[in-house]
């Protein structure tokens, strides 16, 4: 009687296996990421929840700048699940943002870029996007 052994196969497997990954998605244009949004606001970040049970992180920040649709000086960024906008505090970005009813509301893949890495947003932003104010 011959024998098989299954460890092989299983060891194959287990190599070929990757991590689950429950956001993935393509950048959108500049100018489909402007259109999806709301408002479009470079924030400076002033704090950072923990995540909660569900994933969602609650980020205050101070506007420094909007397109699109004007903001208040301050505002409430919800984030989370699992396609969470990873907000860092004392950090400056841009956001595509969503009306909540308190808050706004922002993800991965809705074109958010930090400010070091939004020159290119911004010449964009200032070419085709009504500027509302600088706060």
């Amino acid at each position: 009687m011959k024998r098989v052994t299954l460890a092989v196969p299983i060891l194959a497997f287990a190599a070929w296996a990757q991590p689950v990954l429950g956001c993935r998605c393509i950048e959108p244009s500049l100018q489909g990421a402007y259109k999806r949004a709301d408002s479009v606001a470079q924030v400076r970040i002033d704090k950072v929840s923990a995540p909660s049970s569900d994933g969602t992180v609650t980020a205050q920040g101070e506007i420094l700048k909007t397109w699109k649709a004007n903001l208040p000086s301050h505002v409430e960024i919800i984030t989370g699940e699992d396609c969470a906008y990873p907000l860092k505090a004392q950090e400056t970005y841009i956001l595509y943002l969503s009306k909540g009813n308190a808050s706004w509301g922002t993800y991965r893949c809705r074109g958010n870029r930090r400010m070091e890495k939004a020159a290119d947003t911004i010449r964009w932003l200032n070419r085709y996007g009504l500027s509302i104010k600088e706060h």
